[in-house]
């Protein structure tokens, strides 16, 4: 069986805002003392068929310059949110890899800039396990069935996989599901026995 979700832009807007801004720390152990990454609220919003969201947007970046950690304002930031399926069954999830485009930041050579950026975005890759959506924990489903329909004791639904695609105006997702109940062990004098009485004919 195979059911499908479509996040229109407006959708995608309404969550966007919902989200930003948000700040992401790249040093677990030393929170906003440490590296970090803030995007404000998106000025605009695009979807970008077959890569993902881009966000034109502000931002501000916490980051080792010449050694001494500075806080540099992102006057302009473009971000592409590339929304992938990665894994299967139990393991179906959702990854949301953010990747900085262009930014811009005030007081800053643009060859320093360009690197900056190139090693903030390996930073922001290695944490998009976190920014991510656990579809086989959302949509798979265990619960029991009621005693009197034994000898059936539990019914299932089980994420197999995922698709998704992005289009000009809406990034659509398809999931892959198998449904099914599990029997309760039948008593060894039982078996064999009809699970319900013949009825008589009229």
């Amino acid at each position: 069986m195979d059911i499908k979700a479509r996040l229109d832009e407006s959708t995608l807007r309404r969550i966007l805002g919902d989200i930003l801004p948000v700040t992401v720390l790249f040093d677990d152990d030393q929170g906003f003392e440490g590296r970090w990454v803030t995007i404000e609220r998106a000025r605009r919003l695009e979807l970008v068929p077959g890569m993902g969201v881009r966000l034109s947007t502000s931002g501000e970046l916490r980051w080792p310059f010449k050694v001494i950690p500075v806080s540099l304002r992102l006057a302009s930031l473009q971000v592409l949110v590339r929304p992938v399926v990665v894994g299967e069954g139990f393991s179906t999830r959702v990854l949301f890899r953010p990747l900085i485009e262009d930014a811009d930041l005030r007081r800053v050579p643009d060859f320093v800039d360009r690197g900056i950026v190139a090693i903030v975005n390996r930073a922001l890759d290695s944490r998009s396990e976190l920014l991510s959506w656990q579809v086989a924990n959302s949509l798979g489903r265990r619960f029991s069935l009621p005693a009197t329909l034994g000898p059936l004791e539990t019914a299932h639904v089980d994420v197999l996989s995922a698709a998704l695609s992005i289009e000009k105006d809406s990034i659509d997702l398809s999931v892959k599901l198998d449904m099914g109940v599990t029997r309760a062990a039948v008593p060894p004098g039982r078996r064999g026995e009809p699970l319900f009485a013949d009825i008589p004919s009229q």
